[in-house]
């Protein structure tokens, strides 16, 4: 978004409720939530505005953290929930034992990131029924929906914010991987 579409957003609140900008800097208040909506394209803002507006039944305007959830709940809409995503996986089970590189590429990305990788699809394929549609069934469910869960409340940052997980993210990593004396440090 840019700073004038920024300031629409604003404007929409402010006409549906007269209070909003009352002892707010209209230049700063502007300033935040463009630091914060700067990579959302602005027809998404404004529909999760205006969803947020419809739903409201408190009478109070909407706070960047709620239409930050709304624009999630709005992205989450169209995603699998972990029910669909067990049931690609089973299908993806059917061809794991004759080729599991290609039935794993076929996945969705976030049910390729719960599942691991193509070898633990043969390896799935190869167990019992009973315990595939039940325990590994849960322990998938499970895993797809925390890692859901993680990714919607990442998305929900603002870009800076993302960027200093990822660095922060990429440098633990590394000490991991090169080792850095700390794990000499633990109890």
């Amino acid at each position: 978004m840019t700073k004038e579409d920024t300031a629409k957003i604003l404007a929409i609140i402010q006409e549906v409720y007269p209070h909003f900008m009352d002892g707010r800097d209209s230049d700063r208040t502007t300033d935040i939530w463009l630091s914060i909506f700067s990579t959302e394209p602005y027809a998404i803002v404004e529909a999760a505005t205006l969803a947020f507006i419809c739903k409201n039944t408190r009478g109070f305007p909407p706070n960047i953290g709620e239409i930050k959830e709304q624009i999630a709940q709005m992205q989450t809409a169209c995603a699998l929930d972990e029910s669909a995503a067990w049931a690609a996986v089973m299908n993806a089970l059917e061809n794991s034992l004759y080729d599991a590189c290609a039935e794993f590429e076929k996945l969705p990305l976030d049910v390729q990131h719960a599942v691991g990788n193509a070898g633990q699809l043969q390896r799935w394929a190869r167990m019992d029924v009973e315990i595939l549609s039940s325990v590994v069934a849960s322990n998938f469910m499970r895993s797809f929906r925390a890692k859901a869960t993680c990714a919607r409340e990442f998305a929900k940052l603002p870009e800076k914010a993302k960027q200093l997980f990822i660095t922060a993210g990429d440098a633990f990593s590394m000490r991991t991987a090169i080792g850095d004396g700390t794990e000499d440090m633990m109890p």
